[in-house]
């Protein structure tokens, strides 16, 4: 490896202006650059990288930058539309989510715990995130849904769509047929 360099100090603690290595250049122990780094090649993380950041991926500007990066699991609620209450197991309410820059895709399935007199044409599924509201409906997403009607044992699929601008999914299911012991199956991305 050789090592070019154009102005800087050596010694126990390097500092560079311009460096141009040929070959591999190995570290043990951390690297702070306070400008910008040019790699013309591909590089190669071997350990651990924290991107505070975030990346640009395939070109430059905020459309190809990615700095959000999460997953984990939220609790969620089940609403009839008019009237009514829906109660969840609380050991059977938990879905799981990844959050990849502006797109979130959840998964799970909850179950029905007990009913109130639930009224409406439709039950709402609460969100981790709200869903971007964009022009023409743009932002709108819909959900696989299936329902497990435990009294029947069947499996039903139901028609949904996410809110724009809500942390809403709205499904299909005529609230007062729900009933102890149904589950509610859901897979779902939405923009955010």
């Amino acid at each position: 490896m050789s090592i070019k360099q154009l102005g800087g100090v050596f010694g126990r603690n390097p500092t560079f202006n311009d460096v141009t290595i040929e070959g591999t250049l190995t570290f043990d122990g951390d690297i702070d650059i306070n400008s910008d780094l040019k790699i013309d090649g591909n590089l190669e993380v071997t350990g651990t990288s924290t991107l505070t950041g975030g990346a640009y991926l395939g070109g430059t500007g905020a459309s190809h930058l990615l700095n959000d990066y999460e997953t984990g699991t939220f609790t969620t609620t089940v609403t009839p539309q008019t009237s009514g209450t829906i109660t969840l197991f609380s050991s059977v309410n938990l879905l799981s989510y990844t959050k990849i820059g502006d797109v979130v895709t959840m998964f799970g399935s909850v179950a029905v715990q007990s009913v109130s007199s639930p009224v409406g044409t439709f039950v709402v599924v609460a969100l981790p995130f709200t869903a971007i509201n964009l022009a023409e409906s743009a932002g709108q997403a819909t959900a696989a849904i299936t329902l497990y009607d435990h009294s029947a044992g069947t499996y039903t699929p139901y028609g949904s769509y996410v809110n724009e601008g809500t942390n809403d999914l709205t499904i299909y299911i005529d609230a007062s047929t729900l009933a102890a012991n149904d589950r509610i199956h859901i897979s779902l991305s939405y923009k955010v």
